[in-house]
């Protein structure tokens, strides 16, 4: 599996078409919360769903979607993260990426994308290089002009 970062310095910035993933910990979010991390315009429709449910299919599917969840975000390393997406590219080949929501950057969303199918589903429409200087918590400055 591939991670994309700001480094600092001459830094890409990459532009993705579209792909189906899977979205951890996303109906977990939306039953507690009443939205979601992906599913905003579309919450209360999977709320409804999940209300409409037999109870103990939903529960094991929200006790499920947790724990998978956890073993994405639970810790520090990106070993148990690396071998749980690796599971699921293998139970489920459709799936081209798995998103989550990061640990380290409120609000932000990581991917694990599947890698032998990256560049069939995915393409780079632009590239642009310039520097960035790291301010604090994820955010950046832009130095200058971007290319």
């Amino acid at each position: 599996m591939t991670e994309f970062q700001m480094q600092i310095g001459n830094d890409p910035e990459f532009h993705f078409g579209t792909f189906l993933n899977a979205s951890i910990g996303e109906l977990t979010k939306v039953q507690r919360t009443g939205h979601g991390y992906l599913l905003s315009e579309v919450a209360d429709t999977v709320n409804n769903m999940l209300n409409a449910c037999d109870y103990n299919e939903v529960k094991s599917l929200l006790i499920t979607d947790a724990f998978l969840w956890e073993c994405f975000v639970g810790h520090d390393s990106y070993e148990l993260s690396c071998h749980v997406a690796v599971a699921i590219f293998r139970k489920i080949p459709a799936i081209q990426a798995i998103a989550y929501s990061s640990r380290r950057q409120m609000g932000a969303i990581n991917f694990s994308v599947r890698v032998e199918k990256f560049w069939d589903a995915w393409g780079i429409l632009s590239v642009r290089y310039g520097h960035a200087k790291l301010l604090a918590m994820g955010y950046f400055d832009l130095i200058g002009s971007w290319q």
